[in-house]
């Protein structure tokens, strides 16, 4: 799985990095169908926000957070897409004969 994260108007610090990763390495327990995923900072003058856009086989799945501290809200985007995840897959298994 691809991982490609994007800050805007800030660095973006390595240990922020390493816990984004690591957060996103437990979807693969749901799926090995992921392709890639992209995760979007940014931080405005108090509002801090994380979108994930995250392929999965020919679907995009995407969530937003948005908060006033940026851990709560790329947490909020990642409980939020854990939902989704889990949606798509039933979905998935729902469909399958046999």
């Amino acid at each position: 799985m691809k991982v490609a994260i994007t800050s805007r108007h800030f660095k973006l610090s390595d240990t922020l990095k390493v816990m984004i990763e690591e957060e996103l390495e437990k979807f693969s327990k749901y799926t090995d169908r992921i392709i890639g995923v992209e995760v979007i900072l940014e931080e405005n003058s108090r509002r801090k926000s994380s979108e994930i856009k995250m392929r999965v086989d020919k679907s995009l799945i995407t969530t937003k957070g948005e908060d006033y501290d940026l851990t709560k809200a790329i947490e909020q985007s990642i409980s939020k897409m854990e939902a989704r995840i889990k949606k798509h897959i039933g979905k998935y298994h729902g469909r399958r004969k046999g």
